[in-house]
């Protein structure tokens, strides 16, 4: 809490520094849980976020590379405070963001950095993990479908690297592939749940 600047936003560092969509988004989604506790925080946060959308739905990249990460984030974090005087404009920079997304899907069934980029693991998980919350169309089985034929037989992923920094230097993490992979997988098979397979019928020992 004594991070947020007076513009509503949250700085990577300390208070007074330039405050970052992203970073803003994170500290909205850990304070989540306490909206009661802190509503005027997470309201004015909102309101930075909002203010901060590009015309084409995305937001400012912050220590990704990729577009998507910043907007799973993003999204996720207007939805902290259900209403507000701001719930017409969080969902038109919801249905903003959603639209990028799906014109940003390559005919592979992934996402990249940027529209128009080849496909990488860890953006595709970044996006499905926006869409499993937003959006019940068919992108997300065309996502999970690239997830799994790039799947190694290890059962890991690689991708190309992600994280930036000097911005916008990208350096390689490898185990944040797996480590979104997982976490993308699992917000998708939590809002998307399957039917359970039947259990075999118990014989009868008579029989």
């Amino acid at each position: 809490i004594d991070l947020q600047n007076d513009d509503g936003g949250f700085p990577t560092f300390m208070r007074g520094s330039s405050s970052e969509v992203a970073m803003t988004a994170a500290a909205l989604n850990a304070l989540a849980p306490s909206v009661r506790r802190y509503p005027d925080a997470l309201g004015h946060g909102i309101e930075y976020i909002l203010d901060n959308q590009a015309p084409d739905g995305t937001f400012e990249r912050s220590w990704s590379r990729s577009q998507a990460n910043a907007i799973f984030r993003a999204l996720l974090a207007l939805c902290a405070v259900p209403d507000g005087p701001w719930r017409r404009r969080r969902i038109d920079a919801q249905w903003r963001a959603l639209a990028y997304l799906r014109g940003a899907q390559n005919r592979d069934g992934g996402w990249g950095h940027d529209g128009g980029e080849p496909s990488d693991v860890v953006s595709t998980s970044y996006a499905l993990i926006t869409l499993s919350h937003f959006d019940p169309g068919p992108a997300i089985g065309r996502g999970v479908r690239y997830m799994l034929d790039n799947q190694l037989p290890g059962g890991g992923f690689v991708s190309r690297p992600d994280q930036a920094g000097p911005r916008p230097i990208a350096y390689d993490v490898p185990c944040l592939t797996n480590n979104f992979a997982l976490i993308a997988f699992n917000h998708v098979m939590a809002t998307h749940p399957v039917a359970r397979p039947m259990q075999p019928a118990a014989q009868d020992p008579a029989a």
